[in-house]
C-alpha cells in the first residue's frame, strides 16, 4: 500500500549530475518552490563534487540547504539494498 501512496503523488527528482532523461539538475530555489506546490523532492546522486562526501553527508546538506524540517532516508528498507552492490 506505501509504494502505491509513493507512486500516486507529485514527486520530483533532482541530482547532481546532469541526467535530463531521468531527473532534473539540482536547482535549491525550483526543489523549494515543489515542496511549496506540495510535491514530494527526492535529492540522488550525493553532492557531484565531493567523493569524501557521503551519500548521508549529501542528505544532510541538501535539506540544510532548503530549510527542512525533515530528513527521511532510505537505506537499510528491505527491497532497497537486499545483496552487496559489490
Amino acid at each position: 500500500m506505501r509504494l502505491w501512496l509513493f507512486l500516486l503523488c507529485f514527486r520530483h527528482t533532482q541530482t547532481a549530475f546532469r541526467m535530463s532523461e531521468v531527473a532534473e539538475p539540482y536547482i535549491r530555489r525550483r526543489a523549494i518552490r515543489h515542496l511549496e506546490k506540495g510535491r514530494v523532492v527526492i535529492f540522488a546522486a550525493g553532492t557531484g563534487k565531493n567523493p569524501l562526501f557521503t551519500t548521508d553527508t549529501a542528505a544532510a546538506l541538501r535539506c540544510a540547504e532548503i530549510n527542512a524540517e525533515v530528513v527521511l532516508k532510505a537505506t537499510n528498507v528491505d527491497g532497497v539494498f537486499d545483496d552487496d552492490p559489490n
